[in-house]
């Protein structure tokens, strides 16, 4: 009966991420998209969905890593910096963040390097 309810408890994990990573897909779509001719807009609005439902999908994997990592070692202390570097993608994947935080770090690292 436990083996049910935990593969049943992890199918609504990845439900939810799939309902949420689509949310933001569409989201994107209906944002970016609306300045583009009706031929483009095909194409843009399908590059968005690909890249916001695949970012936004990454972040959830991340956080079910990052549980599944915290579960194994059992205390807050034990984690290492890879942890929170993965909770951080986490935070910007789940909340639909990490495509534009990834099209925007190159332009920061060039900022950077010229000042």
């Amino acid at each position: 009966m436990g083996c049910c309810v935990e593969c049943l408890a992890a199918s609504w994990w990845w439900i939810f991420g799939v309902a949420f990573s689509a949310f933001w897909s569409i989201r994107s779509c209906c944002l970016f998209t609306k300045e583009y001719r009706d031929c483009e807009k095909f194409w843009w609005g399908s590059y968005q969905f690909i890249l916001n439902f695949s970012c936004s999908f990454a972040g959830w994997i991340c956080l079910h890593i990052l549980e599944l990592r915290f579960m194994s070692v059992g205390h807050v202390n034990q984690l290492s910096w890879a942890d929170f570097a993965l909770f951080l993608l986490a935070l910007l994947g789940v909340t639909g963040s990490l495509p534009q935080f990834l099209v925007k770090l190159p332009e920061a690292i060039v900022k950077a390097t010229k000042s």
